[in-house]
């Protein structure tokens, strides 16, 4: 995840940094498929409940905290706040991916740097996978065994491929459903769920006795290093080339796994402690980085200048005099958005240049101040159209 903050911050500085996500689908269908493998004796009602429960456990928490202290600043700073309200309550129930699709949210344009809850997304895309996947689990390894093993390991590699050969197809041809939709990230996930199921068979256990010949202190974390070193570069190619970054990157993260596997008493490079602690607070820091930078960007603090030591205090200073000095116009304008006059094509428009619907309150438009109709016009949205176009004509205009 630490790629997709340093993308968010800045993309010159890592261009295919998005690509975290990737990586991180990969992981977690490894680490989804550990938590099962040794539960499928359970009844299926107690199967699915010690899951569901598990789950809830690790991602709800933070995620709420996250939702609700993110959506005041959102109705303190926001001139439209409803898209990233609306995020924000369907991030709660593991939508949020579908509804961003469906009003047209393009990931790497404007508009979307105005939705406070646009990291949630991939959440959508993970909690749907859970959704579906602890069944098909329980019903092909209820009776553990090599052969189950490996029938599941088919069985989940041929909806990899489909979902494979979907995701090549739409990012041609509907780029957006290919990125935040389920059927069209499966095959990540998946990959993840067969390195596991193969490492696990008796393969592994020929594997691990010829490997013991070799030299054992320096092999595997050799082999990770260039493998790690190689999905690095990746995160430097050029973004538009989805259909080359993506799978290169699952990939390698699918092989940086298996050479872990080869590890016999030593510790492999992803063992170390600063990794394991990264590992261990990516879920919250993924979530609240983009609740930081948003509010910076309602604030109109300059982002790049975060990365010196100095301006930190002076920055931090003038958020602060603008969220008290904005607050109260901000909430006038909010009730002014209400203040409205008939369209011409029988639409309202409101004293912030907003359309707003008949049933509208009607609220004087003198109680909105001059100040806080400047602050809606700088701030309002760019009039991006709500389908986007394909994600190279995006990048190139």
């Amino acid at each position: 995840m630490i790629a997709v903050i340093i993308n968010h911050l800045h993309d010159h500085w890592l261009p295919s940094g998005h690509l975290g996500v990737d990586i991180f689908f990969v992981i977690s269908g490894y680490v989804i498929t550990l938590s099962l493998v040794n539960r499928t004796d359970q009844k299926l009602g107690s199967f699915l409940s010690s899951f569901y429960g598990r789950r809830v456990k690790r991602l709800m928490p933070a995620l709420l905290v996250c939702v609700l202290l993110t959506s005041l600043a959102v109705i303190l700073l926001a001139p439209q706040p409803q898209d990233s309200l609306s995020t924000g309550k369907m991030a709660m129930v593991g939508l949020a991916n579908i509804y961003l699709y469906n009003i047209g949210t393009n990931y790497i344009g404007e508009l979307a740097q105005k939705n406070a809850f646009l990291q949630t997304w991939s959440l959508g895309v993970e909690e749907q996978f859970y959704f579906i996947f602890p069944l098909l689990f329980w019903i092909f390894l209820r009776n553990r065994s090599r052969l189950k093993l490996v029938w599941t390991a088919l069985f989940i590699s041929t909806l990899s491929l489909l979902s494979f050969a979907l995701y090549l197809y739409r990012i041609r041809s509907d780029y957006w459903s290919a990125f935040y939709l389920l059927p069209s990230r499966f095959w990540e996930l998946g990959l993840g769920v067969v390195s596991f199921l193969l490492l696990r068979t008796e393969i592994q256990e020929q594997q691990a006795s010829y490997w013991q010949g070799w030299p054992k202190k320096w092999l595997a974390p050799s082999l990770q290093m260039i493998l790690v070193i190689g999905l690095v570069a990746v995160l430097f190619a050029d973004p538009a080339k989805a259909g080359v970054n993506t799978p290169l990157a699952a990939g390698l993260t699918a092989l940086i796994i298996a050479a872990g596997s080869l590890r016999i008493e030593n510790k492999t490079l992803l063992e170390n402690r600063g990794f394991l602690w990264i590992g261990l607070i990516s879920y919250s820091l993924y979530l609240w980085h983009w609740s930081v930078l948003y509010v910076a960007r309602m604030l109109q603090v300059d982002i790049n200048h975060w990365t010196a030591i100095g301006p930190y205090s002076h920055h931090a200073f003038n958020g602060v005099i603008q969220l008290l000095s904005h607050r109260k116009s901000v909430a006038i304008r909010h009730l002014g958005k209400y203040a409205s006059v008939d369209n011409t094509d029988g639409t309202s428009i409101g004293v912030d240049g907003n359309h707003c619907s008949h049933n509208s309150p009607r609220v004087s438009s003198l109680l909105v101040s001059r100040s806080a109709g400047q602050l809606a016009a700088q701030q309002n949205l760019d009039g991006e159209t709500k389908r986007s176009v394909s994600y190279r004509n995006d990048r190139s205009a």
